[in-house]
């Protein structure tokens, strides 16, 4: 079986956004051993969604599972864990579900995994694409206190912030946070205007995100003008919190 599918391009959902390069390149661990997993890097001058991740369990008991982002050598948990039952298998990250955790790698980073023990077969879907597409995660890996841009649209450009599947649907979540602190947090999303600072008249959300916890909110149907940002505050320290938006520039 060849490792690449390749098609010339793909017009990712009705709206139109153009990929350009398109793979679909293989992300499979046969057996794979216990800690961090890694199943894919993005190569230089691309970009990949990963759109799921499974695990059939092989060991003679279950394991705990989830996803990990690894960028520069430091891994980042992304989503909840879940248990995968000896001879089964397990969604690791899922699109369909609710509190998917969509997000795209830059050139160098990698997805992959955490378990508990050694045995599973891991499986990811992957669509790498030319990083001259408009389509891209803006992502803080490494929160602090306060205030946090998350994204800034660029001078000559808007954006619109894209749903889990990767979509213009106004209804569904697109302001991803995870926590990894120790405790529980209270998060706040902005969308500041050109110019402007956070504040009760540019803000989006409110939660309370228990510990291991990954937090989708919807963000409503608004598009970025040039110089708006969207900022994630935080009142605690720890630097093991990322915070992610998938954006498609025009």
């Amino acid at each position: 079986m060849p490792n690449n599918n390749d098609v010339n391009n793909l017009i990712l959902e009705p709206q139109g956004v153009y990929l350009p390069g398109l793979k679909f390149p293989s992300a499979f661990v046969s057996g794979a051993g216990s800690g961090n997993i890694d199943m894919y890097t993005c190569p230089t001058g691309k970009r990949a969604i990963v759109t799921y991740i499974i695990a059939y369990n092989t060991a003679g008991t279950s394991t705990t599972i989830f996803p990990n982002l690894n960028v520069s050598g430091t891994y980042y948990r992304i989503g909840g864990a879940g248990v995968v039952a000896a001879g089964g298998n397990g969604q690791v990250l899922n699109l369909s579900a609710p509190t998917s955790s969509l997000i795209i790698l830059e050139a160098g980073e990698k997805i992959g995994v955490n378990t508990t023990q050694a045995g599973c077969n891991l499986f990811a879907n992957i669509m790498e694409f030319d990083n001259t597409a408009p389509l891209k995660t803006s992502k803080v890996v490494s929160m602090g206190n306060g205030n946090n841009t998350i994204y800034t649209c660029p001078a000559g450009k808007k954006a619109v912030i894209l749903d889990q599947w990767v979509a213009l649907n106004l209804s569904l979540k697109k302001l991803y946070y995870f926590n990894n602190s120790g405790s529980s947090n209270s998060i706040v999303w902005y969308a500041v205007p050109n110019g402007g600072s956070t504040g009760a008249t540019n803000q989006l959300q409110t939660e309370t995100v228990s510990n291991a916890t990954l937090s989708v909110r919807q963000g409503g149907g608004w598009m970025l003008n040039a110089g708006d940002f969207l900022v994630c505050n935080t009142p605690i320290g720890t630097a093991t919190q990322t915070g992610w938006v998938n954006v498609w520039e025009l």
